[in-house]
């Protein structure tokens, strides 16, 4: 592969990890001239007929498959002897808040912290909300079939 080729990859890739979009579809479209600064056209070629290629970055799907593995990080259950939701793992939201995990489940945790950063680097996210709240130890709160960890906050 030629130089020129790859910096046409890499080009595309920081005008992907540059475009921000909070929901629906995102698509980086390679096919504008390239030029100084600008996107660089990434081409295929096949029995010399050169078309475009484009990126489409589903953001909702993303960010549904982040709010399913941040559920199961965030799972937990009441009727488990051992500690659960002390405090010490952690998760993100859309806001890229730290939401408190148990730390009981190491691979929900994993996953969820990749599907984080996969639904990022396409700039789908995190979003702009202002503040987090305070992190810290919490409980297993009973619900059907589990429960989630809720964070204890003082005097409540």
């Amino acid at each position: 592969m030629r130089w020129s080729t790859w910096a046409s990859f890499g080009a595309l890739g920081l005008t992907a990890g540059l475009f921000s979009a909070c929901g629906g579809k995102a698509v980086i479209d390679s096919s504008a001239g390239g030029g100084g600064g600008s996107a660089t056209t990434s081409t295929s070629t096949t029995n010399s007929t050169t078309s475009p290629t484009t990126t489409t970055v589903d953001c909702d799907t993303l960010k549904q498959a982040l709010d399913d593995a941040v559920a199961a990080a965030v799972a937990c259950y009441p009727s488990d002897p051992q500690p659960q939701c002390n405090g010490t793992a952690y998760v993100y939201d859309t806001c890229q808040c730290q939401i408190l995990a148990n730390e009981t489940n190491p691979q929900a945790i994993a996953a969820a912290l990749e599907a984080f950063d996969a639904w990022v680097a396409p700039g789908c996210g995190p979003w702009d909300c202002g503040f987090c709240p305070l992190f810290g130890p919490g409980v297993c709160v009973p619900t059907a079939g589990g429960g989630p960890c809720v964070l204890v906050t003082p005097g409540g």
